[in-house]
Parts: structure tokens; sequence; C-alpha cells
């Protein structure tokens, strides 16, 4: 019970079982070539503007606006920001709202979301939709749902779509089905999305998976319960390792006897492979698990995020 209160998700060696653990799930074979997408970490914000100088000739943020969008469209967020920064503007909705797109091209999501929700009038809805993927990805998913919610605008459909992400990535099947009825899967700009998010829910829907069977598993069938996890090739590990061992014992249990300094040698090392590999099925469950958040954090910002060039760009 001591081994199993240890973090699951720790990857440090923690103790002579959890280094049985290590060996077999840190192995080429246990490696088995496994991969998985993980969300791409936001920039620290950098962004400082000038503040609005009143005795100075102050520039038109309508006249530049499509200037800028111009860049971001480009791909030149640097310079975008560099004029959005420098340039002498005074505070408007629409300044604020293009420093919180620059910013958020350019993965500053902690700036874009201080600038998107200081937003109102006309560009509150595209401030919005931009401010929820941006919350996202701060793990702030809660508080992008919340700000949905209050929202009761033409673009409902949209706000369906992301509402439906923020459940999958909160990992609420039954929200998701909630809000999924919303989708039509007639307007192009959204029916690819509605799409690989209902595949995303199927899959999780389907990989749920136990800790404590797993861990019964491996007791009964060694590596068993890491296949279960989804993890064939550190399974394949356990079993050979602890078999090998447990070969090993018995046949110098047969030709030296149960008191063999070999045999006692031989069966430890079995002993403690055997619980490690019940150890690290339990352990595998639970990084199946974040990688399984991993990557659907990953792939719902995707495609929450991909549809609102379509409507705002």
């Amino acid at each position: 019970m001591l081994l199993l209160s240890i973090p699951s998700h720790a990857q440090k060696v923690r103790g002579i079982f959890s280094l049985s653990d290590w060996l077999t799930r840190n192995s080429y074979i246990g490696h088995a070539g496994k991969q998985y997408i993980k969300p791409i970490p936001p920039k620290p914000s950098t962004f400082e503007p000038l503040a609005f100088d009143a005795t100075l000739p102050a520039g038109n943020i309508g006249a530049d606006c499509e200037f800028v969008l111009d860049l971001l469209d480009r791909g030149l967020r640097e310079d975008a920001l560099v004029l959005l920064g420098e340039g002498n503007y005074a505070p408007s909705d629409s300044l604020s709202y293009l420093r919180g797109l620059a910013l958020f091209d350019d993965r500053q999501f902690q700036a874009a979301d201080q600038w998107l929700s200081s937003v109102a009038g006309p560009l509150s809805e595209p401030a919005l939709f931009y401010d929820v993927v941006a919350k996202t990805h701060l793990d702030a998913a809660g508080e992008a749902l919340e700000a949905l919610m209050a929202y009761s605008g033409e673009y409902s459909e949209l706000a369906a779509l992301q509402k439906s992400g923020l459940a999958l990535v909160q990992g609420d099947l039954n929200a998701f089905k909630g809000y999924s009825e919303a989708f039509s899967f007639n307007d192009y700009r959204l029916s690819d999305s509605e799409n690989a998010l209902k595949g995303i829910a199927a899959s999780l829907e389907k990989s749920r998976r136990s800790p404590v069977l797993a861990a019964l598993m491996s007791a009964v069938i060694p590596g068993s319960g890491k296949v279960y996890a989804g993890q064939t090739g550190p399974g394949v590990a356990s079993f050979i390792a602890v078999g090998s061992l447990a070969a090993i014992t018995a046949e110098q249990w047969k030709h030296h006897g149960v008191k063999d300094w070999r045999t006692i040698v031989a069966g430890s090392l079995c002993g403690i492979f055997y619980i490690g590999n019940i150890y690290g099925s339990w352990v595998s469950v639970s990084i199946q698990r974040q990688y399984i958040q991993d990557e659907t954090k990953a792939l719902v910002l995707y495609n929450i995020s991909i549809p609102l060039g379509s409507f705002f760009r």
C-alpha cells in the first residue's frame, strides 16, 4: 500500500520496486516507439506597450487596422506587436482587440487574455471566442466555460463547439453530449471540428481504465496490466523479465535447493520484479491517463481554434 501511495505521475526512481518498473518501462522494448501529442506550452508574456501620451500626435488605429491584420496573416507577429506597442494610440476596444489578437497569434496567452477580456462593444464576440482558447491554453477551462455560458449571440453553434471542447478537456462526457446536441454538421466552417470532437469523445469513452484492475491483472499474468493500459512494449518487457527470473529461480531451486544462495538471489530478484510489475501496472494506467489528457487538450485546442479564422479573420 505504501508503494501505491506514491504519486502515479512520478517518473523518478523511488525505491527498489520502482527501480524494477523503471528498468522495464525505460528499456528499448519498454519504449516500443510510443509517442503522443502534447500541447505546446505558452510563451511568457513580454509585451509592454508604451502608455498613450496625449501631448503627442495620436495614431489612428482604425486606419492601421487592416495593416496590422495583414501583418498577422503573413505571420509577421513581432512586427505587428512592435507597431501596436510603440504607436501612440488612444485606448479603445479596437486597440485592445488587435493587441489581444497579435499576442494570441504569438502564443503569449497570459497577456492575450488580459487584452481580449477587456474588449466590449461590437468586437466583444470575436474577442470572447479567442479568449476562450487563450484561457484553455492557460489551464483555465472552467473560467472559459463560465464566460461562454453567458453568451447568447449569433454564433451559437461556434459557442456549442467550444463548450463541447472544454467539456472534453475537463473529462466530462455527459456535458459533452449535452453541448454537442447543437452540432448541425452543415456549416463548412465547423463541420470538420464537430466530427473531430465526436471522435475524441468516442475515444475517451473507450479509454477509461482502472488502475486496480491493471494491478490485479499483472498479479496473475505479469505485464498484462500494462498491456491493458495500452503500453504493450513495457508489458512485454515486464513479462520477459519476471518470467526469466522465475525460470532461473526454479532451475536453481531444482539443482541447489531452496537455501542455496543462488536460489535466494534469483528468488529475491524475481520477487522484486514481480512486485515492481504490479506497481508499474498501477502507475501505467495513471500515466496513460495523463497521455490521454495531454492528447485530448492538444486536439481540442486545435479544433476549437481553427474555425475562428473563417469567422473573424
